[in-house]
């Protein structure tokens, strides 16, 4: 015989606040309050009084309704994380299939990259969610199975006294701070109000950007910390392309993206046939397999543009300098 609703709630292992919650909600058909309000209608009677008891009515039961949603949040961010490790395990066998035809084609760095990205796709692929929502999910889920950073936040999601919404942007602001300096931020915005209630979503915004700043290291070191992990690495993928990343200076990466689309461009006007995406892979590609790691000392794309439009021949020279 299958067991009631009301039975397999009192067998599951549910908190007690959301088990009530859980309950009231599964039990919850049309308010007394609704019904009352419609009496007073039928016998024109004021309906004040039972109109404020139909709105106390449904309001229990949307607070059931989010506690239940948190306690559930908190039960897919554990999934996530398996689902996360499981995802790792494939990547981590097809990178090593990969270096047994080239050496060194996926480093660890490239692993965790590509292990995160596939994770978030296969979720955003699963539930319709966009691909940022899902991310945050997973940069939580990962946070609460390893870094702990969010314990706080973690515990009260799964208890039910704290929105998803407010986990995943509690956990991306504190990610650059010290983990027990981050627990103690979760804690601060757990505190309940004066009057014993959830604080409002202005006063959380407001108090979770006050904290990290706070608490944020020195801008001046942190940049320095951040420009010390640079790196270039990439991977190939199962349909034969590949994907390259490069971690650098801010100011250099600009110059570089846009040196490559101002080049693409000119390629584009000479009656290039590619598109402008296409130009700046393959000028990228191009760049790194035949230039050089010293200073050019060659006229810039500028002058030689000029020069070939006084002369009246090609924009873009037959012989790229970089080839030289």
């Amino acid at each position: 015989m299958t067991a009631q609703p009301q039975e397999q709630i009192e067998a599951a292992d549910l908190p007690d606040d959301v088990r009530e919650a859980l309950g009231r909600l599964i039990s919850t058909e049309v308010g007394p309050g609704r019904c009352a309000v419609a009496e007073a209608a039928w016998a024109d009677r004021p309906m004040g009084a039972a109109a404020n008891q139909w709105l106390a009515d449904e309001l229990v039961v949307v607070e059931a309704a989010e506690k239940v949603k948190s306690w559930a949040d908190a039960r897919a961010l554990a999934a996530l994380a398996r689902l996360h490790e499981a995802i790792g395990l494939v990547v981590e066998e097809n990178a090593a299939s990969t270096a047994f035809y080239v050496a060194g084609a996926m480093d660890h760095a490239a692993v965790v990259s590509e292990t995160m990205t596939a994770a978030v796709d296969e979720v955003a692929l699963a539930t319709g969610l966009a691909v940022s929502a899902v991310s945050g999910r997973v940069q939580l889920a990962m946070d609460a199975a390893r870094d702990q950073r969010c314990a706080p936040v973690t515990a009260a999601l799964a208890r039910g006294e704290l929105s998803l919404d407010r986990a995943v942007r509690t956990q991306t602001a504190v990610e650059g701070l010290d983990p027990e300096i981050a627990r103690a931020v979760c804690a601060r915005l757990l505190e309940p109000g004066r009057d014993g209630k959830v604080r409002s979503h202005r006063w959380f915004l407001r108090e979770l950007r006050r904290q990290v700043a706070l608490h944020t290291p020195d801008e001046t070191e942190a940049r320095a910390d951040a420009l010390s992990r640079r790196d270039a690495y990439g991977w190939l993928e199962s349909d034969g392309t590949g994907t390259m990343r490069i971690a650098g200076e801010a100011g250099r990466v600009t110059s570089a993206l846009n040196r490559l689309d101002e080049l693409a461009r000119a390629l584009r006007q000479a009656g290039d046939s590619r598109t402008l995406a296409q130009l700046r892979s393959d000028l990228a590609l191009d760049l790194l397999l035949f230039g050089w790691p010293t200073p050019c000392t060659c006229p810039t794309t500028r002058r030689r543009r000029r020069a070939g439009r006084s002369s009246g021949s090609h924009p873009w020279p037959t012989r790229p300098w970089w080839s030289r």
